[in-house]
């Protein structure tokens, strides 16, 4: 551990690690390691402004290069950048930030590791409704979706997908195509007025023929060869185009999803389920371009065929879903596992989990609602529907104009938010079992400012404390979760955490 870390001409002060060679390679750019929670020190002479991630310091002193860091609820990658008079100055210091609940790289690794199997475990396995415009987009161009989404959106339409292939390959769809080309006089067939045109405009393919009766009304010549019109099938139709482009499209993201660090946690019967389906895809792709199919560039969205014909249709549909994939629930996931950042992991995962459990609880399976605005932006709640019993929404824009009082989960009866759920990863720096107290108080405001019937913080540790509005009439254990859905007035904490029932 170094106490005093140089850092180019500047220094850092406080506990900081230095990856051993094997880590480094997972942990790059990073070459150090520290905790959250804990002060540090910059000593950086002449600098104006040191930015942390996405944020910048001010010194603590006019004119003193003395920075003062704490990375609460910041765990994972972060980037340190000092700056002279608005101007970056020298090289930036990569760092990973641990949380105090997996304090060594090796438990960091595992603790995201779990995380993220269980994040892309659970995604797989929700269905789901884009809830959305149904105008399309006439462009293919677009980002990609995230690697998370891709695995979600080929397992939920695996049988989808492997049907409308089997369809487009068995009865594509096939146009004629007139083309013209030359023959001998002697193989002529046809005799158009376009044909005659031709004779007249090319005079140069005209031979003396003097033993042909028809030479004698051209002054003895005949023509040598004739335009003749042929007539062929073929499949370079712009739906095939379109399903052609669409179907390479998914072969990459399934390719993507299988680079990911999460993918090896994954269960093998999934792994499979992604395999076979892209190989599928990928022979279809092949099949169509074997037969002359190029590249789309604009889709033909008015197409009678792939409004109509079997497998077109489906894969118009799906084509439209996977491309406004950008959802936050999947992007924000995708985002904190790139950057390791276990604490906007952990508020995904808690979400998700939180819907499994629900269904156990009422035995109802939800639906989620992805949304997505009628001009093509990106809504930020996503909410799981349990029928008429209720729906959890994710982060929510709850009925306060103050952005104090935003939970990062609602349960709604009917129109009305009812109790809030409250994901914080970090715990009781007295008791590591345990949750902060000033996560307690923080219920209290959310139930009182958004006149709700509980509000319950959901944390890493093990012990679970509610605390009712009125004492309980008669000694009982515990309320369970449906309890806490349905009857229970007051605020607490609930364990949440990988692994733990």
């Amino acid at each position: 551990m170094h106490e005093i870390t140089s850092w180019g001409h500047f220094t850092i002060r406080g506990p900081l690690h230095p990856f051993t060679d094997k880590e480094q390679r997972v942990f790059a750019p990073a070459t150090f390691w520290g905790l959250e929670w804990t002060d540090y020190w910059v000593e950086a002479p002449g600098i104006t402004r040191l930015r942390v991630g996405s944020t910048f310091l001010l010194p603590l002193y006019p004119d003193s290069g003395l920075f003062r860091l704490n990375f609460r609820n910041a765990v994972g990658r972060s980037t340190l950048q000092p700056y002279r008079g608005g101007v970056p100055e020298g090289a930036p210091f990569f760092l990973e930030i641990l949380s105090t609940k997996a304090p060594s790289p090796t438990q960091h690794l595992q603790l995201l590791t779990a995380l993220t199997a269980d994040v892309s475990a659970l995604l797989a396995t929700l269905p789901y409704a884009p809830a959305s415009a149904t105008a399309l987009p006439s462009g293919l161009t677009h980002a990609p979706p995230s690697p998370l989404f891709t695995l979600h959106f080929l397992l939920q339409h695996s049988r989808v997908l492997q049907s409308a292939c089997q369809a487009v390959v068995s009865r594509p769809h096939t146009t004629l195509s007139e083309t013209s080309h030359l023959q001998p006089l002697t193989a002529v067939s046809e005799v158009t007025a376009d044909v005659l045109l031709d004779l007249l405009q090319h005079p140069e393919r005209w031979r003396p023929a003097p033993q042909l009766a028809s030479a004698r009304f051209l002054k003895g010549q005949a023509p040598e060869q004739v335009q003749q019109p042929r007539h062929d099938v073929t499949l370079n139709t712009p739906e095939n185009q379109f399903v052609l482009t669409f179907l390479w499209e998914l072969t990459r993201a399934a390719e993507r999803v299988q680079a990911q660090s999460w993918w090896p946690a994954l269960p093998p019967d999934r792994q499979h389920s992604v395999q076979d389906l892209q190989k599928i895809v990928r022979r279809t792709a092949l099949t169509l371009q074997r037969g002359g199919v190029t590249r789309l560039v604009r889709l033909p969205s008015a197409s009678r065929v792939l409004q109509r014909k079997e497998g077109y249709v489906a894969l118009q549909r799906l084509w439209r879903e996977f491309r406004q994939a950008r959802i936050p629930l999947f992007e924000e996931a995708q985002q904190a596992v790139d950057a390791r950042n276990i604490a906007a992991l952990y508020e995904t995962w808690a979400f998700l989990q939180l819907v499994r459990r629900v269904k156990e609880a009422l035995g109802v399976e939800p639906v989620l609602y992805l949304p997505v605005t009628a001009s093509g932006n990106l809504a930020r709640s996503v909410r799981a529907t349990f029928a008429q019993h209720g729906q959890l929404v994710y982060n929510p824009t709850p009925p306060s104009t103050s952005v104090l009082y935003r939970p990062d989960i609602l349960w709604y009866e009917a129109t009305r938010p009812v109790v809030a759920f409250d994901a914080k990863f970090r715990l009781s720096p007295q008791d590591p079992s345990t949750f902060r107290e000033d996560d307690i108080t923080k219920m209290h405001a959310y139930r009182d400012a958004l006149r709700l019937r509980a509000a319950i913080t959901l944390y890493p540790g093990t012990q679970t404390r509610l605390f009712p509005t009125l004492p309980p009439q008669k000694p009982s254990t515990a309320p369970t979760l449906l309890e806490v859905l349905q009857a229970f007035e007051g605020v607490g904490a609930l364990p949440f955490f990988p692994g733990h029932p």
